[in-house]
Protein backbone atom coordinates (compact mmCIF):
# COMPACT_ATOMS: atom_id res chain seq x y z
CA UNK A 1 0.00 0.00 0.00
CA UNK A 2 1.15 3.40 -0.73
CA UNK A 3 0.47 6.08 1.76
CA UNK A 4 0.89 10.04 1.76
CA UNK A 5 1.18 11.82 4.51
CA UNK A 6 0.28 15.50 4.83
CA UNK A 7 -0.62 18.26 7.87
CA UNK A 8 -2.07 21.51 8.58
CA UNK A 9 -1.11 24.00 11.36
CA UNK A 10 1.30 23.09 13.38
CA UNK A 11 2.40 21.50 16.69
CA UNK A 12 3.48 24.87 18.87
CA UNK A 13 2.17 24.26 22.31
CA UNK A 14 2.10 28.00 22.68
CA UNK A 15 -1.46 29.33 23.00
CA UNK A 16 -1.06 32.72 21.11
CA UNK A 17 1.83 31.90 18.93
CA UNK A 18 0.60 28.58 17.87
CA UNK A 19 -2.01 27.56 15.50
CA UNK A 20 -5.33 26.39 17.47
CA UNK A 21 -5.45 22.98 15.77
CA UNK A 22 -3.45 20.39 14.04
CA UNK A 23 -4.75 17.68 11.31
CA UNK A 24 -2.80 15.52 10.26
CA UNK A 25 -4.05 13.27 7.20
CA UNK A 26 -3.44 10.44 4.91
CA UNK A 27 -4.45 8.85 1.37
CA UNK A 28 -3.81 5.73 1.07
CA UNK A 29 -3.97 3.54 -2.29
CA UNK A 30 -2.50 0.40 -4.10
CA UNK A 31 1.14 0.75 -5.02
CA UNK A 32 0.71 -0.45 -8.17
CA UNK A 33 -1.94 2.08 -9.22
CA UNK A 34 -0.78 5.34 -7.19
CA UNK A 35 0.94 7.18 -9.40
CA UNK A 36 -1.93 6.31 -12.45
CA UNK A 37 -4.86 7.42 -9.84
CA UNK A 38 -3.21 10.19 -8.42
CA UNK A 39 -2.51 11.73 -12.08
CA UNK A 40 -5.98 10.93 -12.71
CA UNK A 41 -7.11 12.89 -9.90
CA UNK A 42 -5.10 15.56 -10.48
CA UNK A 43 -6.12 16.19 -14.19
CA UNK A 44 -9.73 15.14 -13.17
CA UNK A 45 -9.94 18.10 -10.58
CA UNK A 46 -8.17 21.02 -12.68
CA UNK A 47 -10.47 19.95 -15.45
CA UNK A 48 -13.21 20.45 -13.46
CA UNK A 49 -12.22 23.70 -12.28
CA UNK A 50 -11.35 24.76 -15.76
CA UNK A 51 -14.80 24.54 -16.49
CA UNK A 52 -16.68 25.23 -13.67
CA UNK A 53 -14.52 28.37 -12.72
CA UNK A 54 -12.51 29.35 -15.29
CA UNK A 55 -8.49 28.32 -13.63
CA UNK A 56 -6.49 25.67 -12.93
CA UNK A 57 -4.87 24.60 -9.41
CA UNK A 58 -0.80 24.59 -9.12
CA UNK A 59 0.35 21.42 -8.87
CA UNK A 60 0.19 21.27 -5.13
CA UNK A 61 -3.19 21.24 -3.31
CA UNK A 62 -3.19 23.79 -0.47
CA UNK A 63 -6.38 24.22 1.40
CA UNK A 64 -5.43 27.54 2.38
CA UNK A 65 -4.86 29.14 -0.88
CA UNK A 66 -7.90 27.67 -2.43
CA UNK A 67 -11.28 29.14 -2.94
CA UNK A 68 -14.47 28.25 -1.59
CA UNK A 69 -15.62 26.91 -5.01
CA UNK A 70 -12.43 24.94 -5.47
CA UNK A 71 -12.70 23.92 -1.94
CA UNK A 72 -16.14 22.25 -2.26
CA UNK A 73 -15.31 20.40 -5.37
CA UNK A 74 -12.68 18.70 -3.73
CA UNK A 75 -14.96 17.16 -0.97
CA UNK A 76 -17.78 17.28 -3.25
CA UNK A 77 -16.75 15.00 -5.85
CA UNK A 78 -12.36 14.47 -5.58
CA UNK A 79 -12.11 12.57 -2.12
CA UNK A 80 -15.35 11.01 -2.18
CA UNK A 81 -13.79 8.34 -4.91
CA UNK A 82 -12.98 4.56 -3.83
CA UNK A 83 -10.09 4.67 -5.79
CA UNK A 84 -8.43 5.67 -2.44
CA UNK A 85 -8.76 5.83 1.00
CA UNK A 86 -8.42 8.66 3.31
CA UNK A 87 -7.78 9.04 7.38
CA UNK A 88 -7.82 12.31 9.02
CA UNK A 89 -7.08 13.00 12.56
CA UNK A 90 -7.42 16.43 13.91
CA UNK A 91 -6.56 17.94 17.04
CA UNK A 92 -8.04 21.22 18.79
CA UNK A 93 -4.97 22.27 20.97
CA UNK A 94 -6.40 25.16 23.35
CA UNK A 95 -9.83 24.00 23.49
CA UNK A 96 -11.19 23.36 27.30
CA UNK A 97 -13.60 20.93 25.96
CA UNK A 98 -10.25 19.23 23.85
CA UNK A 99 -7.91 18.51 27.05
CA UNK A 100 -4.90 19.16 25.03
CA UNK A 101 -4.27 22.48 26.65
CA UNK A 102 -3.66 19.96 30.02
CA UNK A 103 -1.93 17.72 28.57
CA UNK A 104 1.69 19.18 29.47
CA UNK A 105 3.45 18.36 26.24
CA UNK A 106 5.80 19.36 24.35
CA UNK A 107 6.43 19.81 20.27
CA UNK A 108 7.97 17.00 19.65
CA UNK A 109 5.70 14.46 22.28
CA UNK A 110 2.63 16.03 20.60
CA UNK A 111 3.99 15.54 17.28
CA UNK A 112 4.95 12.08 17.82
CA UNK A 113 1.85 11.21 20.02
CA UNK A 114 -0.16 12.75 16.22
CA UNK A 115 1.82 10.23 14.34
CA UNK A 116 1.76 7.32 16.39
CA UNK A 117 -2.14 7.72 16.19
CA UNK A 118 -2.14 8.34 12.64
CA UNK A 119 -0.21 4.79 12.24
CA UNK A 120 -1.77 2.98 14.50
CA UNK A 121 -5.06 3.87 12.95
CA UNK A 122 -3.60 3.25 9.22
CA UNK A 123 -2.55 -0.32 10.51
CA UNK A 124 -5.81 -1.08 12.05
CA UNK A 125 -8.19 0.34 9.35
CA UNK A 126 -6.84 -1.26 6.52
CA UNK A 127 -6.36 -4.70 5.29
CA UNK A 128 -2.93 -4.99 3.70
CA UNK A 129 -4.25 -7.98 2.14
CA UNK A 130 -7.18 -6.19 0.18
CA UNK A 131 -4.11 -3.93 -1.13
CA UNK A 132 -2.53 -7.01 -2.52
CA UNK A 133 0.66 -5.70 -0.77
CA UNK A 134 1.68 -7.27 2.19
CA UNK A 135 4.12 -3.76 3.13
CA UNK A 136 3.60 0.12 3.81
CA UNK A 137 5.36 2.54 1.80
CA UNK A 138 4.72 5.88 3.22
CA UNK A 139 5.85 8.92 1.73
CA UNK A 140 5.67 12.82 3.59
CA UNK A 141 5.51 16.54 1.97
CA UNK A 142 8.94 17.36 2.25
CA UNK A 143 8.96 19.72 4.99
CA UNK A 144 7.42 16.62 6.90
CA UNK A 145 10.11 14.72 6.54
CA UNK A 146 12.69 15.49 8.54
CA UNK A 147 10.38 16.08 11.39
CA UNK A 148 8.91 12.84 11.30
CA UNK A 149 12.09 10.61 10.97
CA UNK A 150 13.00 10.38 14.21
CA UNK A 151 9.57 9.62 16.08
CA UNK A 152 9.27 6.96 12.99
CA UNK A 153 12.56 5.70 13.69
CA UNK A 154 12.24 5.12 17.68
CA UNK A 155 8.12 3.56 16.55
Amino acid sequence: MQVFIDEAGDDGQIEGKASPRYTLGIIALPISSSTSTLKKLEDEFNSKCQKQFGYKIKPELKWRSMKDDARQLVTKDILKQNDFSMMVIYAEKFSQKSGWNKASINERQFRTYMLRSMLWLLCSNFNLNQHNSPSINIEFDKELADSFTSPINKE
